[in-house]
């Protein structure tokens, strides 16, 4: 995409907001077409703050769940978190990726990767800090952002535009999602519905964050309940483990009482959505050094 198209996507903004000396305009919501799979677009929608601090605002990429085979950015509309790292003074990139099972993996991963490195390289008409950009997501999203730490350059995470810029990111928030396939453990999704999403079970190993670990990586804050029969906490538990195996700063949430996607399961969640949200804003907050 050229500079000048992307200057046009700034101007179609949301709700009329005003523009600011930070360069952007505080509130605003732009589209934008990131790279392209298969000769079609893939788009990302960027929320710029709603609470104008920088110049450039430090951003974080925000990846839908749905089992890798369905969901979407517009979700991201009614994310309450995105709504607090907004008044904190982040944009929030939130971004498509291709499904399966017509784009099996890496196909999701080599997107996301894309659209780090579109990010970075258009920071300036964008108007976000290159060196400031974080990852979330949920379930499946989980897994992907959780990818996104640990992207070693190799062919696996690389396959799309703007080759040779960086697709690191800063700091990793993962939620309740999948860190190793090869655990078996989730559910009947192991026989009946992986395979169409991961391929064939000798390459579990590869298409799992927890492979590809090693000293130097993000720090990562994982969150997790202990009542989640779709993706068991053993997920979040072994990952961290092996985070903090190479020093990684990572820190896991264990919520009491929680299933998947953090919905009440039994007695009173510990800790309340209200903690968890404020904790990830926390999170990003001190990792991207705002």
């Amino acid at each position: 995409m050229s500079v000048g198209l992307t200057l046009l996507l700034l101007l179609l903004t949301v709700g009329g907001a005003a523009a600011t000396s930070a360069g952007y305009s505080v509130g605003s919501i732009v589209t934008i077409k990131y790279c392209t799979r298969d000769r079609a677009g893939l788009w990302l929608d960027l929320y710029y703050p709603t609470s104008a601090r920088y110049n450039e605002a430090p951003t974080v990429l925000w990846i839908h769940g749905g089992t890798w085979v369905t969901g979407s950015r517009e979700t991201a509309a009614s994310d309450p978190q995105v709504s607090m790292l907004r008044a904190n003074g982040f944009a929030v990139a939130a971004i498509d990726y291709s499904l399966a099972p017509a784009h099996k993996f890496p196909a999701p991963v080599q997107d996301l990767t894309c659209g780090v490195r579109y990010l970075r390289v258009h920071h300036k008409s964008l108007h976000i800090d290159r060196h400031r950009i974080g990852a979330l997501g949920v379930s499946a999203g989980g897994h992907l952002a959780a990818m996104l730490g640990v992207d070693d350059g190799s062919s696996t995470f690389i396959g799309g535009g703007y080759r040779g810029v960086s697709s690191s990111v800063r700091a990793v928030a993962a939620l309740y999602g999948v860190h190793d396939l090869t655990l078996h453990d989730l559910a009947s999704y192991d026989e009946r519905v992986l395979p169409s999403i991961f391929g064939p079970k000798r390459g579990w190993a590869a298409a799992s964050p927890v492979s590809y670990v090693r000293a130097g990586i993000p720090p990562f804050l994982l969150i997790h309940g202990d009542r989640d029969t779709d993706v068991p906490v053993i997920q979040s538990k072994e990952m961290t483990h092996v985070l903090r195996l190479h020093d990684d700063q990572a820190h896991l949430i264990v919520v009491h009482n929680a299933g998947h996607g953090l919905v009440r399961s039994g007695g009173p969640m510990s800790p309340d959505l209200a903690t968890i949200e404020q904790d990830v804003v926390d999170f990003f907050v001190r990792r991207m050094q705002l």
